[in-house]
């Protein structure tokens, strides 16, 4: 609410923005009538739309937003007749209907999330990849969500074979996917601390059920590598918590330690 207008206009034009278009829009019209406030004239929809001029308003996507979610951006009245009936004839028309107002229509392309379920690193010895026993950790969340990548500890410029199987625990013979390939371990930087270690990606992102237990099982091939101590079963990251928890079965990777460094994620 404190920020300056031309650090308003470059925030709704950024292309990579982790938030939803109609809440973008509520802060901006919040903005405006704390504006209205500070400068003196009743907070109404003409007065707030001269505030934000039109870089401002031009730099929200409203096309993007759903039917029901745009509804209550016309009560602001914000927007000017012509605007609101391109935009009601947009949302009322087939997909690829083109839109006289100039609203971009293209979504932001938002980046993940990353969650860690170790608050710290540690790495005291190495980590040996067992035949016998497998890395796997049970994961849920209170929240849909998008799983973009797993990330998994390496060793400075070694190479990994994986097979990485995400299944349902409740029923085992549901698969959600598998990859199997070989990775080159890279240096990751970590709001922990910065590690060697390798992602293995989801294009396009799996979606994951709330209130679900899925069991991730990792089949490592190669050297000793890095590890995390001290995990977590518990994490909130951006609204979602996640839950950590040991699998049925004897494994090297437990909740307290070993593997799955983050997992990175987005929202509908």
């Amino acid at each position: 609410m404190t920020i300056e207008r031309p650090v308003l206009e470059e925030l709704v034009q950024k292309d990579s923005l982790n938030v939803k278009e109609v809440e973008l829009f509520r802060a901006v019209d919040c903005w405006a009538g704390r504006e209205c406030k500070r400068q003196g004239p009743i907070a109404g929809g003409s007065v707030k739309r001269k505030i934000l001029v039109e870089k401002i308003i031009k730099g929200i996507r409203f096309p993007v937003m759903e039917e029901k979610e745009f509804d209550s951006v016309l009560v602001c009245g914000i927007l000017t007749q012509k605007e609101t009936c391109d935009l009601v004839t947009f949302f009322d028309s087939v997909p690829n209907t083109s839109l006289d107002s100039d609203f971009c229509k293209v979504k932001r392309k938002v980046s993940p999330y990353r969650v860690s379920r170790f608050p710290s690193l540690a790495y005291h010895g190495s980590w040996e990849h067992s035949y016998e026993y497998y890395d796997m950790i049970v994961l849920s969340f209170d929240k849909d969500i998008n799983l973009c990548t797993v990330r998994l500890f390496g060793s400075k410029d070694h190479e990994f074979r994986v097979t990485l199987c995400i299944k349902v625990e409740q029923n085992k013979m549901v698969i959600v996917d598998t990859k199997e390939a070989k990775f080159l371990s890279r240096h990751v930087e970590s709001e922990m601390e910065n590690y060697p270690g390798f992602d293995i990606d989801f294009v396009p992102p799996i979606a994951l059920k709330a209130n679900t237990r899925y069991v991730f099982r990792a089949d490592i091939n190669g050297p000793p590598s890095w590890f995390g101590e001290g995990g977590q079963c518990w994490v909130n990251h951006s609204g979602v918590n996640f839950y950590f928890d040991n699998p049925s079965r004897e494994v090297s990777t437990c909740v307290e330690t070993g593997q799955f460094s983050e997992f990175l994620f987005t929202l509908d």
